[in-house]
């Protein structure tokens, strides 16, 4: 099952820093199978605290994305980005399309009046066959 790392950059502290992560984090990916989906391009923060920037790396596998990231080679590196920047980083394990639809929590906001909005499993089912 894939897993997908997603790394956001919430503050630069030391763009210098950034810039020798940046150099030395592609010879890390060597041996390791991984896929850039997202990488720093234009994004809106529609929840949560701002960030400069997002990358989320697709992996074949859990243990696939850990390999790379405790790797010696990615743990020297990564105290560049340590000192360089605030940030957050999770690893998230995929799904199937069919095990979303029972993730997907009933409660999906409230009305004008406060009162709650639920929709259940046939309003999901339409909306994946749209």
């Amino acid at each position: 099952m894939s897993a997908y790392m997603v790394f956001m950059r919430t503050k630069t502290i030391d763009a210098s820093e950034l810039a020798t992560y940046g150099k030395e984090v592609g010879s890390t990916t060597q041996g390791h199978p991984m896929k850039a989906l997202a990488f720093y391009g234009a994004h809106e923060d529609l929840e949560g605290p701002a960030t400069e920037g997002t990358v989320i790396l697709e992996f074949p596998s859990v243990e696939a994305a850990k390999a790379w990231y405790n790797s010696p080679a990615y743990r020297q590196v990564r105290e560049h980005r340590f000192k360089g920047a605030e940030s957050g980083q999770r690893l998230c394990k995929g799904c199937k399309q069919r095990e979303l639809s029972a993730a997907i929590p009933f409660h999906v906001g409230r009305h004008g009046n406060g009162s709650l909005r639920t929709r259940g499993r046939p309003f999901l089912d339409r909306m994946r066959n749209t």
